[in-house]
């Protein structure tokens, strides 16, 4: 994970971002942070953008992949709500980017709920 200066993200609103509003490199830069929050705001970009458009996450699927093992919670759920995002719209972008997912299973987290499932009633 790379040290921390300013955080690439902080000028960008992860719900409202577009494509055009980041770089690959700020967007990589914040998921390999070695600050939680700081990775937790590039999977929320990560996942707005994914819910538009799958090619602007497609350069750091394999980062956000490796993210859903990460030991923040909060951090690995937001990695698996962008992989889900993607799998909905474009499953093919996954191919071989899975392997990594599955130790994340076998953890706790695997008994967590995001908001939005909390709120509709679904459970995990």
């Amino acid at each position: 994970m790379t040290s921390d200066s300013p955080s690439p993200l902080d000028e960008i609103t992860p719900a409202s971002v577009t494509s055009n509003d980041v770089d690959e490199t700020s967007v990589r830069t914040a998921l390999s942070s070695l600050n939680p929050t700081v990775r937790q705001r590039g999977v929320e970009v990560c996942e707005t953008l994914a819910t538009v458009d799958v090619n602007a996450v497609r350069p750091v699927l394999d980062d956000v992949a490796a993210l859903a093992a990460d030991d923040n919670v909060a951090v690995s759920l937001r990695a698996f709500a962008v992989l889900d995002a993607v799998a909905e719209r474009e499953p093919s972008a996954l191919d071989g980017k899975l392997v990594g997912t599955v130790s994340a299973l076998d953890s706790e987290i695997v008994d967590a709920q995001l908001p939005e499932q909390r709120s509709s009633g679904h459970s995990s």
